[in-house]
């Protein structure tokens, strides 16, 4: 007899317990208390690895370009659109996404511009497409300048404005703020 385990079956085991959770969690709350804009329905993750925990635990562990972004769109502040973080979406997680306009916001490190990962971000682009989801792909340096900043909320209104059009909405005044003013020294 062998004493050693599986690890498949603790994976499985792990996934079975985090399955019981979520769903014991969803009958303590039929509708959404206390969760923003809750509904009667749950949202089902339609892949086995996909999780409510995954998700939580990404958005947890952001980087500064997912926070600053996230700051920038948050709270219907984009001309009123919604977004989520970290919506899970088949096998995959999206970043940032607006189910109105059914448009992604894929956020890209240094990473993203190899060879290998370009493929990988491709596959991925063409899954999404499949199931009508427009991607948006942004470089996190694109965060960094006020001036690009406003450009990337600019273009994505735009994008917005195409796919799901909020009548009467205006494109947003660039973010400045206030020059400092002198300091007047006291006598």
């Amino acid at each position: 007899m062998s004493n050693t385990i599986d690890p498949k079956s603790i994976d499985q085991v792990a996934s079975f317990v985090e399955a019981c959770a979520e769903l014991q969690h969803s009958l303590s709350h039929p509708m959404g208390e206390g969760r923003g804009e809750g509904s009667s329905r749950r949202f089902r993750f339609t892949h086995p690895s996909m999780s409510a925990t995954r998700a939580r635990t990404l958005r947890k562990q952001s980087t500064w370009a997912e926070k600053q972004l996230w700051r920038l769109l948050r709270s219907r502040r984009l001309a009123g659109y919604k977004f989520r973080r970290q919506h899970p979406e088949k096998p995959y997680y999206l970043d940032v996404y607006c189910v109105e306009a059914k448009l992604a916001i894929e956020l890209d490190g240094s990473g993203h511009g190899f060879p290998s990962q370009q493929a990988c971000d491709f596959e991925r682009d063409s899954f999404l497409a499949s199931h009508g989801i427009l991607v948006k792909r942004v470089w996190n340096h694109q965060l960094a300048k006020s001036e690009d900043r406003n450009t990337l909320l600019e273009n994505l209104w735009r994008l917005l404005q195409e796919h799901a059009p909020h009548p009467g909405n205006v494109a947003p005044l660039p973010h400045r703020r206030e020059p400092d003013k002198p300091k007047i020294p006291s006598p």
